[in-house]
């Protein structure tokens, strides 16, 4: 390991690194020595965890579970599709990428000049006569 120095076979290393991408608790990946717990450098995982489709996965699971662990600063664009992540500085959001306009608040479609209560309401009575 880059940082604490640590040797180990280059199987079991990227085992240890693979369970990343079922299970988040084991990020951030650090030092499997419990003593050390010393966190590996992108350098170290990149190396260990080498196919690029591998690495572009296990970056997206890192980048979401920041996301998810900071979502008090952080949150992903609330349309399904949509990758786009925004500073959550603001309670609407507008995406440039795929142009939804959204309310942060009650994580509905944006509905300024009304209350969260009151464009809640709205939404239901909308799907309601839709579905008439």
């Amino acid at each position: 390991m880059h940082r604490c120095r640590h040797k180990f076979c280059f199987k079991c290393i990227k085992y240890y690194c693979y369970r990343a991408f079922y299970d988040t608790s084991y990020l951030p990946i650090s030092c499997p020595i419990y003593a050390c717990r010393c966190k590996l450098v992108i350098s170290d995982v990149l190396r260990i965890i080498d196919k690029p489709a591998h690495q572009k996965k296990l970056l997206s699971i890192v980048l979401n579970k920041y996301i998810q662990d900071n979502n008090q600063c952080y949150v992903n664009c609330l349309t399904p599709t949509c990758p786009q992540i925004f500073e959550a500085q603001t309670n609407i959001i507008a995406c440039d990428l795929c142009l939804g306009k959204f309310c942060l608040k009650c994580r509905q479609i944006s509905h300024e000049g009304m209350t969260c209560k009151k464009a809640l309401k709205s939404f239901k009575q909308d799907e309601i006569s839709k579905s008439y």
